[in-house]
């Protein structure tokens, strides 16, 4: 994905944003005819997504066979895809065929063919959120084709306006916000959690190591004081760690307080996740570990030069020149935290 050739920018015009529709709806008796889907990485994200993903876990059964307390009863998600490249946002809205069939959701999808997010995503979703009744709603095909012709001018007036990201990242006030935050536990332990992960499930996403070839997930917190605002400052902290090398997906599911989170791609569990609760998978938040005197002290440092430096300047856990503090204090620190 967000690996255009230059022959295809000439091809548009030199248009860098680009809208898809695809799935189920009530105009078609199977699965839609796509609309726009002009970009490769359009048709990669519906393959990736719809093609080997939803369509792979119906197939296995997988959410068939689950208890209802263990299901997300609708499809209902936003998902931000993200890469050096270029970001792709999503919805996956409930939908049916003409047959009522519901099993695959109908999705609307966003290209921007630049690796700069946006200081705020909500300019973005607030054109899917125009969008969802009239497509829904439309009894024909020709009318959600002439829907589809729409957006493209939509999405262009729309970037027009939106501020990109400071080079620097978020700035410091949001980053204290979102350290703060009380979905990160009284003493930051939901946090501490977090980046114990990333120092140990991405290890081989971290600078100075081979390409890694399996993708990672787990699931998160919603800051969801901070709205939208909540995804871009993960997204910074996780880059920090990791750079632009990777791609990383991130799916909410709407109305659960939670994310899910994919770093090198989508893959089949990762989508199978999306469709089930809280209580079949755990925010990595809520699991206790036990953490390293040293790799505390590392996280410590982490957090700290994340509250106040530039984005190029935060500590890295995989630096093996970043100075130890002092074990004992983190130690105790870390104990409490993992017996939580």
């Amino acid at each position: 994905m967000f690996r255009e050739p230059p022959e295809f920018f000439e091809k548009v015009g030199g248009r860098r944003a680009f809208f898809g529709l695809f799935g189920k709806h009530r105009a078609w008796a199977d699965h839609m005819d796509d609309q726009g889907m002009e970009s490769p990485t359009l048709i990669e994200f519906k393959k990736r997504l719809y093609l080997d993903g939803i369509r792979g876990v119906i197939d296995s059964g997988f959410w068939k066979e689950m208890p209802d307390e263990d299901k997300v009863p609708k499809w209902g998600h936003r998902m931000l895809v993200h890469s050096g490249d270029g970001i792709l946002l999503a919805v996956l809205w409930q939908s049916k065929d003409q047959r009522g069939r519901s099993e695959y959701p109908l999705i609307a999808a966003i290209h921007v063919a630049t690796g700069h997010l946006p200081l705020s995503l909500e300019p973005l979703w607030a054109i899917f959120d125009e969008l969802e009744a009239p497509f829904k709603e439309a009894e024909s095909q020709e009318e959600v084709r002439r829907l589809a012709d729409r957006v493209p001018d939509m999405i262009d007036k729309t970037m027009r306006s939106v501020r990109p990201l400071p080079e620097d990242g978020l700035p410091i006030v949001d980053r204290q916000q979102f350290l703060s935050s009380s979905a990160m536990g009284d003493q930051q332990e939901g946090l501490y959690r977090f980046l114990y992960r990333v120092s140990v499930d991405l290890k081989d996403f971290l600078p100075g190591r081979p390409t890694a070839t399996e993708p990672r997930a787990f699931r998160l917190p919603l800051v969801e004081d901070m709205g939208e605002g909540g995804l871009i400052a993960y997204l910074n902290l996780l880059r920090s760690q990791i750079g632009k090398r990777y791609t990383v997906v991130m799916c909410q599911t709407l109305g659960a307080g939670y994310f899910d989170l994919s770093v090198g791609g989508m893959h089949e569990r990762f989508v199978a996740d999306l469709k089930c609760s809280r209580k079949k998978v755990a925010l990595v938040t809520d699991v206790a570990f036990n953490i390293p005197d040293d790799t505390g002290a590392r996280i410590q440092d982490v957090i700290a030069t994340f509250s106040t430096e530039p984005l190029n300047q935060v500590l890295i856990l995989a630096d093996p020149e970043a100075k130890e503090k002092g074990k004992s204090f983190f130690g105790s620190i870390m104990n409490r935290l993992s017996n939580k």
